[in-house]
């Protein structure tokens, strides 16, 4: 049995004693209280409080604080150096775009709070006085390894359908099974993925790739289907689309150069700059002719496997597969739909 008060920091154990000292209640939450649980040591800490933004800025005029998204109730407070992210109960509004709520209100349920959040091993509180919180089950999913959506599929992951992406990583990281109806949640409500921007799925596939096990989390993503929404729809057919724009006469490398223009005017840029590669795979079908360099030229009428794919370098990667041929005045896509995510 863990002993989360053993586990919890003297900089932390300061926050939540000055909201105790003014007569409101701070909890450790979210997944700084997953990992301890687990046995590791978390990397920073979240609280989740009864106090309103307003309270929490007079309680906190002793510490460095920073309004980090006051009018949603977070603000991050300075303790010994350390960050601590501390957020007011709240209750969300309608979601309306499969992304962020319409309004945020608060409260001082911390009942309320928890049955907002996604999967139940992030649902849990601790205080010193109250002890472990776990209204939906949670340590005994994190014991079984176990990813649950908690409540209803579908309402959590049609309210923000990143949570989809989310269930994905942390059975990635953490190794964990995700439980069958919310893997079927996931999957009914993955056209909601569209409404996520390159940047919030690449920080979440980005995180499965260097995940120890990043092929479970992968092989959820295409059980469900979602991986048109993540990859072909978005950064996979970027690629396509540069490579459609050459033509014969073109170097590999120019191939290469021209899906790299495409992908950084879509916004996928990011996929890039993080030790990460991407490649267009070329595999051509006849004998190639070379220039004086010794590049490699597409020559008119040539056929070609294109395999878009982003990989980190020596350890994992996923690709999809389609047929070109180079004409004299474009590329041609030979595939009528992209064939199946393939992990490599």
């Amino acid at each position: 049995m863990i002993d989360i008060s053993a586990c919890f920091p003297n900089y932390a154990r300061a926050v939540m004693a000055a909201l105790d000292v003014a007569g409101h209640r701070g909890y450790l939450v979210g997944g700084s209280l997953r990992d301890i649980l687990r046995g590791v040591t978390p990397h920073d800490y979240d609280m989740t409080t009864d106090a309103t933004p307003e309270e929490m800025l007079e309680i906190f005029r002793d510490f460095r604080v920073i309004p980090t998204g006051l009018k949603h109730g977070t603000l991050t407070v300075l303790s010994d150096g350390h960050p601590i992210e501390v957020t007011t109960h709240r209750v969300d509004g309608e979601y309306l775009d499969s992304r962020r709520p319409e309004s945020v209100s608060f409260t001082r349920q911390l009942s309320e709070d928890l049955s907002r959040r996604d999967f139940t091993v992030n649902a849990m509180a601790w205080h010193p006085e109250t002890g472990l919180i776990d209204l939906f089950g949670g340590r005994e999913d994190l014991e079984k390894g176990i990813i649950r959506a908690v409540g209803e599929p579908q309402k959590r992951f049609s309210e923000d359908a990143l949570r989809i992406l989310r269930a994905f990583r942390f059975a990635a990281q953490l190794n964990f099974e995700i439980e069958p109806r919310t893997l079927s949640g996931a999957a009914a409500c993955r056209e909601g993925l569209a409404h996520i921007s390159a940047e919030r799925i690449f920080s979440e596939v980005s995180r499965m790739l260097e995940a120890p096990a990043a092929v479970r989390g992968f092989r959820a993503m295409l059980d469900t289907g979602c991986e048109a929404r993540a990859f072909y729809h978005t950064v996979l057919q970027a690629q396509l689309a540069g490579i459609a724009a050459t033509k014969a006469g073109v170097t590999g490398a120019e191939v290469d150069a021209a899906a790299r223009k495409v992908i950084e005017a879509a916004g996928y840029g990011p996929y890039f700059g993080h030790g990460y590669g991407h490649g267009i795979g070329l595999q051509v079908h006849e004998w190639p002719s070379c220039n004086a360099s010794g590049e490699t030229v597409m020559t008119e009428n040539m056929v070609a496997s294109a395999e878009p794919g982003i990989y980190l370098p020596g350890k994992f990667g996923v690709r999809i597969e389609d047929l070109v041929v180079f004409k004299a005045d474009g590329c041609e896509n030979l595939t009528e739909s992209p064939k199946d995510l393939i992990i490599i």
